[in-house]
């Protein structure tokens, strides 16, 4: 099978939006509306592909890039904060050899000093050299739904089962977000779980207002844990067609002596069920402690990966030359 990339310019946009809404996953994340979202937010240039074979369009995609110095340089997604998954989304019958090798000889002719893609859950991994591209393995939890509520609440290990039921017990209370005012309050929220850590978040508040006013209540939802009246702990959760994300949570300070994020993890979980969705990723299970939480819940550790690529040699001397600058630039 022979893939060729193909510009997907405004006469084509009919034909990237039937492949995503015909294409198993349907994934919010490739929506043309999403995609022009973060690039608004995120001061990048968003190209297009349709990548086709014989049969049409085999599939798409998105990628960003920034000018960083005498470099240009490509990501899918840029900001991985709230947009877990990118890279292309083909066709199930699309050879993985193919699709790899399509992309990558893409970059080298496309100008492309420096690529990084992050797959989907449940790609295989790719099977690059490793003087082309470099792979790094990925990992998350994902919680099958078709199990039922009674069969996941017992499979939840005993001390995630004791947090929710402690959280019920000291009168927190979890709600499905309804209006604008959320998105102010979660924000306030969240960036004080990154001020706690000395950073700034990598999405501003204005990507996270216009999020909501265009996905919120729908595709989007969110969940507040409330404790004596005050706002202790949110969540934001992507609702596609078989799947659910957690891609954003963040607590107040002193927030755990109640356990709130467990029982939002727990109603999250009952939510996704009740509107019919297959799987739930916890997103992200590479840090040992909140892997340690995510795998409480019972869900199957899976993998996804992230792709790198230098085509031009001035890229892949920076890239080199990264550790001892970090030093100089260190004791400047």
């Amino acid at each position: 099978m022979s893939l060729r990339m193909v510009p997907c310019g405004p006469d084509r946009y009919g034909e990237w939006d039937r492949f995503r809404e015909e294409h198993p996953a349907c994934p919010l994340f490739h929506s043309r509306p999403w995609l022009n979202l973060l690039a608004r937010h995120q001061d990048a240039r968003l190209d297009m592909y349709l990548m086709e074979d014989t049969q049409g369009v085999a599939g798409i995609f998105p990628v960003f890039s920034r000018n960083y110095v005498v470099l240009r340089v490509f990501s899918s997604p840029y900001v991985v904060t709230d947009t877990p998954y990118l890279g292309p989304l083909v066709r199930a019958d699309v050879p993985c050899g193919d699709l790899w090798s399509t992309l990558l000889a893409h970059a080298r002719s496309g100008g492309m000093d420096f690529l990084r893609m992050f797959t989907r859950v449940g790609v295989p991994l790719p099977d690059i050299e490793p003087g082309v591209a470099s792979v790094q393995r990925k990992t998350t939890h994902v919680l099958d739904l078709a199990l039922g509520e009674d069969a996941i609440w017992e499979g939840m290990e005993g001390r995630c089962r004791t947090a929710v039921r402690k959280a019920l017990k000291d009168g927190v209370t979890v709600g499905e977000a309804v209006g604008d005012g959320f998105i102010d309050r979660y924000v306030d929220m969240l960036e004080g779980v990154y001020a706690r850590q000395g950073l700034a978040s990598p999405n501003a508040r204005p990507f996270y207002r216009e999020m909501w006013s265009m996905f919120g209540e729908r595709e989007i939802i969110g969940l507040m844990a409330v404790h004596e009246g005050r706002d202790i702990a949110g969540a934001l959760f992507v609702m596609d067609p078989h799947d659910a994300y957690y891609i954003s949570g963040a607590s107040v300070a002193d927030a755990g002596r109640v356990s709130p994020n467990n029982i939002l993890q727990w109603e999250a979980i009952r939510l996704a069920m009740a509107r019919g969705v297959d799987r739930y990723d916890f997103v992200g299970s590479d840090i040992p402690r909140i892997a340690k939480f995510k795998q409480s819940f019972g869900g199957m550790l899976h993998e996804y990966w992230c792709i790198e690529a230098a085509p031009s040699r001035l890229a892949r001397l920076m890239r080199e030359a990264y550790p001892w600058l970090k030093r100089r630039l260190g004791r400047v």
